[in-house]
């Protein structure tokens, strides 16, 4: 976790990410995201995913659309489920 914080602490410095709330980070621009994650493996890129899901669950599970996202992406077959169930509930959300 230490090292996760070093590099965003370094992305931020560097002016590749803002924080545009407590907790919470994105991209400056849609083209350094882009770049950033097609230099990453597939492989790299799963982990990453399933990583993101793991910290969204504990930390902000009512953000159903992006559990989603991340599970589907995680490439581990086991997280199948999770990804329709967390999809289906950010669909009903949004109907709402």
């Amino acid at each position: 976790e230490e090292t996760v914080l070093e590099g965003l602490d370094a992305a931020l410095a560097a002016d590749l990410l803002t924080e545009p709330g407590p907790g919470r980070v994105g991209f400056v621009h849609a083209l350094v995201r882009d770049t950033v994650y097609t230099d990453l493996t597939g492989v790299r890129r799963a982990r990453l995913h399933d990583r993101v899901a793991a910290v969204l669950r504990r930390h902000r599970p009512d953000d159903l659309a992006a559990l989603a996202h991340h599970f589907a992406r995680s490439g581990r077959s086991a997280n199948a489920p999770l990804a329709v169930d967390y999809a289906l509930r950010a669909a009903e959300q949004a109907e709402r």
